[in-house]
């Protein structure tokens, strides 16, 4: 595989002009190796702070006796929860912050009182219990690899900002960003045929 033949870059020039193209003979892995990462740095030392502080907060193995409470936005003077972690104190991590909080699935409303959850549920404690569940199950499929079948849990999948977020706890190296796919894609690239990376 090359890098930069083509049409890596949209041709300089207009009228008769040549577009001015740029182009390179490397493979992707000598592209890799020759990449200065150094303006990086200061990006992947923020990711791996905050990374360790979500994990500290919501550590894995207490995800199975979570309390919506510890989890959902919406809550009165409350911004230490999963929710609000996600949306406002992981920007290095990827934020989730913006659109609609229908993406977190479960919600404390602002507008009136009670709860907002999928209308599949009774209440927002049958809905918490089972998107849980799919949480930690999202989380044993990702750190197995396997991340077709994490697609296939049904309450994660209505809130897909959310689900990407299954990479925190999941993740083993230094990639920026949510997307299971992505991470995954670009581990592959790199020779990593199971999504998962060293390092």
């Amino acid at each position: 595989m090359t890098c930069g033949r083509g049409t890596d870059r949209a041709p300089l020039g207009t009228g008769d002009n040549p577009p001015a193209m740029i182009k390179s003979n490397l493979t992707l892995s000598e592209a890799i190796a020759q990449f200065d990462r150094s303006p990086a740095n200061p990006v992947a030392e923020g990711y791996r702070s905050q990374r360790a502080e979500v994990l500290a907060r919501f550590p894995r193995d207490k995800w199975p006796e979570m309390r919506l409470e510890d989890y959902a936005l919406g809550q009165p003077g409350v911004e230490d929860t999963y929710c609000y972690w996600l949306e406002y104190k992981s920007q290095w991590v990827g934020s989730i912050r913006g659109g609609s909080a229908r993406k977190l699935i479960i919600y404390k409303r602002k507008d009136r009182e009670g709860w907002y959850f999928p209308n599949m549920f009774s209440d927002e404690g049958e809905a918490w219990d089972r998107l849980r569940s799919e949480f930690v199950q999202a989380f044993e499929l990702a750190g197995r690899g396997d991340w077709e079948r994490i697609d296939e849990l049904e309450t994660l999948s209505l809130g897909p900002a959310v689900k990407r977020a299954v990479r925190v706890p999941a993740h083993r190296g230094g990639q920026v960003g949510y997307d299971l796919r992505a991470e995954c894609s670009a581990a592959e690239a790199l020779g990593h045929r199971d999504g998962r990376h060293g390092g």
